[in-house]
Order: C-alpha cells, then sequence, then structure tokens
C-alpha cells in the first residue's frame, strides 16, 4: 500500500509539474506577444505620423488614441536595452504593476512615472519603473550595456534626452531617496547616489535626473536595480520631420 501511495504521488507531482510548466511557458510567450503587439502600435503611431506630417506635440495624442488610454503621458526609447514603450503614471504607484497601456490585466504590468512626478519630467528627480520580464521585455534587459549610454523621453511637447551617470542596486525601501523628496538641490541628489554607488559619472552642469527601475534577483534576495540618467538636451520635436 505505501508503494502504491507512494507511486500515486510521484505521479501526481509529474501531472503538477507539467501543468506549472506548460502554464509558465504559456503565460511568458503571452507576455512576449503582448510585448511585441506594443512595439507594433507604437511603430504604427510612428508611420502614422510620418504620413500624417505631424505637429511637434502630437506624439502623445497619437499614443494615447492608438492605445485608448489618456494615462499615456510619455514615450521611453532605450535601444541599448531594448526598450521602446508607452509611459503611464496612475492615480498611485500600484495602479499599473499588473495592468498593461490597454487597460487589462497584464502579468508584465506596465512602464510607470511615479504617481509624484511631474509628466513634463521637470523635477530635479524623476524615477520610471518597470518589471524585470524573464523574457526581456519591459525593463527586463535594463542590466545590459548601460554603461557610457543614453536613451530619449518624449513628453508631450519635448524629446529629453539623458545620458546613463550611474546604476546600482537599490534597497527596496529607498524610494524616496531616489524620487528626492527632501530638496531640490542637483548637488545633494549627486551625492545621494554616489553615497550608494561607484558607478558615477555625473558632470557639471548635471541637474536634472531620471532613474529607470526594475525588480532583480541577487543570490536569492529580491532587489530594485536602477539606471540614472542626467538629461543633457530638452527640445522641441517634430515626428513628420
Amino acid at each position: 500500500r505505501i508503494l502504491k501511495a507512494l507511486s500515486v504521488l510521484l505521479i501526481l507531482c509529474g501531472v503538477i509539474f507539467i501543468a506549472y510548466y506548460i502554464y509558465m511557458t504559456n503565460k511568458s510567450d503571452m507576455e512576449k506577444s503582448i510585448s511585441l503587439e506594443i512595439f507594433k502600435r507604437v511603430e504604427d503611431v510612428k508611420v502614422s505620423a510620418d504620413e500624417k506630417s505631424v505637429e511637434e506635440d502630437e506624439l502623445i495624442p497619437l499614443l494615447q488614441e492608438a492605445f485608448e488610454n489618456e494615462d499615456i503621458i510619455a514615450y521611453i526609447y532605450y535601444p541599448n536595452a531594448g526598450i521602446s514603450y508607452p509611459v503611464v503614471q496612475g492615480v498611485d504607484n500600484e495602479e499599473y504593476l499588473r495592468k498593461s497601456v490597454y487597460g487589462d490585466y497584464s502579468a508584465s504590468g506596465s512602464i510607470m512615472l511615479d504617481c509624484d512626478n511631474s509628466t513634463d519630467f521637470s523635477d530635479t528627480a524623476s524615477i520610471v519603473y518597470g518589471h524585470h520580464m524573464r523574457n526581456g521585455s519591459m525593463f527586463g534587459s535594463l542590466d545590459n550595456g548601460i554603461k557610457d549610454q543614453y536613451f530619449v523621453i518624449y513628453t508631450k511637447e519635448e524629446k529629453i534626452t539623458y545620458r546613463v551617470s550611474s546604476y546600482e542596486t537599490i534597497d527596496p525601501s529607498d524610494r524616496d531617496s531616489y524620487l528626492f523628496t527632501e530638496g531640490e538641490n542637483p548637488d545633494e541628489f549627486i551625492g545621494l547616489i554616489k553615497s550608494k554607488t561607484n558607478t558615477c559619472s555625473f558632470v557639471e552642469g548635471d541637474s536634472t535626473f531620471v532613474t529607470l527601475v526594475t525588480c532583480k534577483y541577487v543570490s536569492g534576495k529580491k532587489v530594485r536595480f536602477g539606471v540614472t540618467g542626467s538629461e543633457i538636451n530638452r527640445e522641441k520635436y517634430s515626428l513628420g520631420g
């Protein structure tokens, strides 16, 4: 009887394992499919913009229309990390953790600006969050090839270029430090980052920053990983040329 019971238990374990494997594979495929769909939708918006020869402030309204979501406030493009996504801002930092830019449930959530930040990225320090997906989507490749690179954020009216100035492991409870709610002095923010990492390359004149934050596992412990960019240029743009 004991052997029979063990055999049944092993069979059940095998069935559960296979079911879990199929579920995780399908989940990963679904996440990848959603990611690819978002990329395609963004590309469609770009093509539409080129065909219309749009005015300089039409990108965000076009994205809002394409995704039927007025919470889209920006668009981030970081080619060296495989990032090309709309950026949303919810009423709080929980709203888009498991909600796509389409407004439905998604395990990969959305790329989102901290709810306390200004949508024009004019704060001394802004935070943009994204899940670290296994298939490399969202911020899944944020920690690949980040040194001495650049990324761009488009707001409704401006194209903002950032130079990667630091990257660091962040304590999950340390959000306020990176949002820099205690003040607006850029030198204090730089000093704060320097106290947390030795991978800094800030230069004189750096005054506005954005930190891209994602989850990461280090030695089995879940931590946060951040890439801080210093604003080096802010200009009006036109997708139509």
